[in-house]
């Protein structure tokens, strides 16, 4: 009990006041009480030990019927005191303190001012001596009880919210998709949510107690305990950091972002680490995906070479990667700060407008993509090609270029690429037109060298015939030159392709130059002074005569164009003999370069006007000319010769300084003065007769007569026939009687070659001899092994085909 009751007032004095300071101990207890019904039924008790006092209850509202007691609602505090009041009459007292209706209970309402949270229900004894003692201190207690129910009333309520706030934040933390724990100083986990399950393979339950380095990546557990430890040494109270958490089960790891909170208790030096980690696997794997896509790109951008571009197109701001700076020999920190203004300036003048026209139709959507080839100008001064290419990829609402990305690639290796081509391409052009020159020169040759054969074929028999006296003969000889000039026309024209049919003999340049001279004065400038300067022990070359008259003639006649009409000047021909070394014969334009050796050269050297680069890149072209009016097939010409004769040719020259020409020959041994009667004998005529009966073959008819003519003369009997058919025809007729054979290669029904064939069939021991205007080397190469015994290329006169007859036939 918390108090003591004296049975009689001469004893020991009963205090409610001792007993209301028990109770006003005891609030402490009261106060700790959780809800309302608790600390109401504990007053209960304590009043029913009071004197006077049967028993007593304690009722919530709940239990009350409201209908029986009215009273319970008025209950208020007074404005005036803190005691408590009620309407009702019940709890009303007299003037001698005596209740009224004492066979009733008394009905206390207690609870917070303004609030009813229950009644106490007292049976009393009205005639105990001890009553009026009571009345009061059951109003002050009910009073003290009020505040007491109220305090505990917002305690409950505070506990309530408390509850409801730690409700919320338990299913925060355990409806997170973070894993959130609470470790110990030592590293040991004291709360782990349930997200623990899926991130470490443990439970909450069972991860309290355990290391959290049992569960971190081994390659990061000693970061991470030194990164906490530090963490502690400087009482950070916030830290972050990313590490690899273990699956204990799966052995799987996750990748997280840890942001640590560490509580400091006052009293201690350790603290209390709440952490809370974020799953960002996802996001690593997804950056690491990122990392690899653009080193991958950069890889490939800088395997290609490729410079790249970002443009703002409002700002006019320019962004380049390295390599693009590297394209003009820059490094970015010099180009910076780069606009497009400043970016023109790199860009070579005759392109400019080239590019912003591009550029403009890809800025206002008339293109979808911009593409220039831009010519820019390097750093160390030289130009380089580039080819930008462009998109604009960012639009505003109205439609309004923001942004546009590119890139630039450096083509000066293709481009100059492209020029080698295009040189390859005019030089295989240019060959081609040699080849259809040479095609056409042949089949002119063929049908021209018919007639020439007629004409000259007839004046040297009309020669013959006459009296050497005759007034007539001056002028067959006129014609006999006219004819020679045409046929040397024609070998010219195969010449100049290097398939010209040549009568090579032993020949002396220097003679050949002095015998020329007389002709080569009528041909120069009336301003060109000719001086030589001749070899007299020049050894011989093996070469026709025409030919070489031909060599000389021509390099003359461009010296002398030269230096022209308007000033003086000098043109020096010289001959010489030299030992060639490979490096100096690999000077030589033709493409094929002769043998190491000795040479004999002429050289033809003037003091015009020189050529400049384009002059020199055509000067062997036989379509090209610096005359108003051509003179024929010029240095073509001679390079044909000279290709014929297994030589090189040699040239310079410089605006303003004049021209040389130096055309080589291989030597033969010994010299001019050491001529033997062996060589001597090559250029004698002999006087041979033949006998027999030949078959002539070829469809021109006046070739066929002269032909006819000829054989006769030389004493042969002879057939004719229109066409290879015919000619066969007659063969098989005459097989017994026929010595030998001509046929013309290229004739209707039956070509030369073909009737060979099949009188050869009839008789293998016939000898055949073809007769043409294409070239005897072409002839003799193309029909190797079909049999033929000799050629005649046509035009051609008395004397060849008496050395061709004789050589096949013999003495016979």
């Amino acid at each position: 009990m918390l108090w003591s009751v004296l049975e009689n007032t001469d004893g020991p004095v009963w205090s409610v006041e001792r007993v209301l300071g028990q109770l006003l101990a005891a609030q402490s207890i009261l106060l700790i009480m959780p809800g309302v019904r608790r600390p109401f039924e504990f007053g209960a008790q304590v009043l029913a030990s009071l004197p006077g006092v049967k028993a007593c209850r304690f009722c919530l509202n709940e239990d009350l019927d409201r209908a029986k007691d009215p009273g319970f609602e008025s209950c208020q505090r007074h404005p005036d005191d803190s005691t408590v009041r009620t309407e009702n009459s019940e709890l009303t007292s007299d003037a001698d303190g005596a209740l009224q209706k004492e066979k009733e209970p008394e009905i206390l309402p207690v609870g917070a001012p303004g609030r009813c949270h229950g009644s106490l229900i007292l049976e009393v004894d009205r005639s105990s001596e001890h009553y009026h003692k009571i009345k009061p201190f059951l109003l002050d207690f009910v009073c003290i009880m009020s505040l007491v129910i109220e305090a505990n009333q917002q305690k409950a309520e505070l506990h309530q919210k408390v509850e409801r706030s730690e409700e919320r934040y338990r299913r925060l933390v355990e409806g997170t998709s973070d894993l959130i724990t609470i470790v110990d100083p030592a590293g040991r986990f004291s709360y782990v949510n349930p997200v623990g399950e899926r991130v470490l393979g443990v439970s909450g339950k069972e991860a309290v107690g355990l290391s959290v380095y049992d569960f971190i990546h081994p390659e990061d557990r000693e970061r991470t305990r030194q990164w906490l430890q530090s963490c502690m040494d400087a009482r950070a109270r916030q830290a972050q950091i990313e590490n690899r958490q273990v699956n204990c089960k799966t052995g799987e790891f996750s990748v997280v972002m840890w942001t640590t909170t560490l509580d400091y208790d006052s009293d201690s030096e350790t603290p209390v680490i709440y952490g809370i980690a974020r799953d960002i696997t996802e996001i690593r794997l997804a950056e690491e995906a990122l990392k690899e896509n653009r080193d991958r790109l950069d890889s490939i951008i800088k395997g290609a070479n490729l410079g790249t571009w970002e443009w703002n197109v409002q700002t006019g701001e320019l962004i380049v990667n390295q390599c693009w700076a590297e394209m003009i020999g820059y490094s970015l920190e010099e180009l910076a700060p780069l606009t497009i203004d400043t970016c023109a300036r790199f860009l070579h003048p005759e392109y400019l407008n080239t590019a912003r026209h591009l550029l403009d139709a890809c800025l206002e959507n008339k293109s979808m993509y911009y593409e220039c080839e831009l010519w820019m100008r390097h750093k160390n001064g030289h130009w380089v090609w580039a080819l930008d290419r462009g998109r604009v990829l960012d639009w505003t609402s109205d439609d309004k270029p923001i942004w546009m990305f590119g890139t630039r690639a450096d083509i000066t290796a293709h481009k100059l690429a492209e020029e080698k081509r295009q040189l390859l391409e005019g030089k295989m052009r240019h060959t081609q037109k040699l080849e259809s020159l040479g095609v056409m020169a042949g089949g002119i040759a063929h049908d021209f060298n018919n007639l020439l054969m007629t004409i000259l074929g007839n004046a040297d028999l009309a020669l013959q015939d006459l009296p050497p006296l005759s007034p007539v003969r001056s002028s067959l000889e006129e014609i006999e030159k006219t004819a020679q000039r045409g046929a040397d026309l024609t070998k010219q024209m195969l010449a100049y392709s290097g398939r010209g049919a040549f009568e090579v003999q032993p020949l002396d340049l220097s003679k050949l130059v002095d015998e020329m001279s007389h002709l080569l004065k009528s041909c120069l400038s009336k301003k060109a002074q000719l001086t030589k300067q001749m070899d007299p022990e020049l050894p011989w070359i093996q070469a026709d005569a025409a030919q070489m008259q031909q060599v000389i003639m021509n390099l003359l006649t461009n010296a002398s164009d030269a230096i022209g009409e308007d000033k003086p000047g000098i043109i020096t021909v010289s001959t010489g003999a030299l030992e060639c070394s490979e490096a100096y014969l690999a000077q030589s334009y033709l493409p094929e370069k002769p043998k190491v050796g000795r040479y004999v050269f002429l050289e033809v050297s003037d003091t015009g006007c020189g050529m400049d680069e384009r002059t020199k890149a055509a000067l062997f072209d036989p379509f090209f000319s610096t005359k108003f009016i051509g003179r024929g097939l010029g240095l073509a010409a001679v390079l044909g010769i000279v290709k014929g004769h297994n030589g090189a040719i040699l040239f310079r020259s410089e605006p303003g300084e004049g021209t040389t020409f130096r055309v080589l020959f291989p030597a033969l041994a010994g010299s001019a003065n050491g001529r033997n009667k062996e060589a001597e004998s090559l250029q004698r005529e002999e006087i041979w007769q033949g006998s027999g009966t030949i078959l002539v073959v070829d469809d021109d008819p006046s070739v066929r007569r002269l032909a006819v003519r000829m054989l006769e003369q030389i004493g042969f009997q002879t057939l004719q026939a229109g066409d290879g058919r015919e000619g066969v025809e007659q063969f098989k007729s005459n097989v017994q009687s026929i010595t030998g054979v001509i046929l013309d290669l290229t004739m209707p029904h039956m070509s030369g070659v073909e009737a060979s064939l099949d009188i050869q069939q009839i008789c293998s021991t016939t000898p055949i001899i073809l007769s043409s205007g294409y070239d005897e080397s072409e002839i003799s190469e193309r029909y190797n092994g079909y049999g033929i015994a000799g050629f005649l290329q046509k035009p051609y006169k008395m004397a060849k085909l008496r050395a061709v007859m004789k050589n096949i036939l013999g003495t016979s």
